[in-house]
């Protein structure tokens, strides 16, 4: 009996080839619509998962108002992190702050000759490894921001500005006027990370 049910679809189905063919392409088209619908609720779930202490990481928004509305930023007075932990000790384990500098691209030079223009640079609590869970190949999570003007690059960066050398211990100079020392090598920043830097 099945084996005729069988038999009559597909016959049916050959009889009507236009309409076969569009609903195959429909059916098609919806799994693959799914298909691409849960990989990217897929990925948004995933966001910043990858951190050890992700349950317990915070981001703290400021509300700003422009022309009467509000709108929230990512961004909070400088002082208040650490206010913040030395006020509420039994509440906060560590904070740190990160700033990403608002120009478009900055100049970073490596010799005379080597200029780059980059757009992802950051300035950062020496902490910042320690909260977060970002991979370092070199360097010392609790050491690399403890100096002034020290700096972690990613591997992409470390490879474009230095190639196969060891970046540690470089010298960058950063607009002209500060020298910079690689301190760290970073892994490349996950894709489902809010934050992407690049130096």
């Amino acid at each position: 009996m099945f084996k005729n049910y069988i038999k009559f679809a597909i016959r049916n189905l050959a009889f009507q080839k236009k309409q076969t063919a569009l609903l195959v392409f429909g059916l098609a088209l919806g799994l693959l619509t799914c298909f691409f619908i849960a990989m990217w609720v897929r990925s948004e779930l995933n966001y910043d998962q990858f951190h050890t202490n992700g349950d317990r990481i915070y981001r703290i928004a400021e509300k700003v108002w422009i022309d009467g509305s509000g709108e929230y930023c990512a961004s909070a007075p400088v002082a208040l992190g650490p206010t913040l932990l030395s006020e509420l000790p039994h509440l906060l384990e560590k904070q740190t702050r990160v700033m990403k500098l608002r120009a478009s691209s900055y100049l970073l030079e490596n010799g005379a000759d080597r200029r780059f223009n980059e757009a992802n640079l950051y300035f950062a609590d020496p902490g910042v490894f320690n909260m977060f869970s970002f991979k370092l190949h070199d360097g010392d999570p609790d050491k690399v921001l403890l100096q002034p003007n020290s700096v972690v690059l990613t591997e992409p960066i470390a490879r474009k500005y230095f190639g196969d050398e060891n970046p540690i211990g470089k010298t960058l100079r950063f607009e002209h006027n500060r020298d910079l020392t690689v301190t760290g090598v970073a892994a490349s920043v996950p894709t489902e990370s809010h934050w992407h830097f690049d130096v």
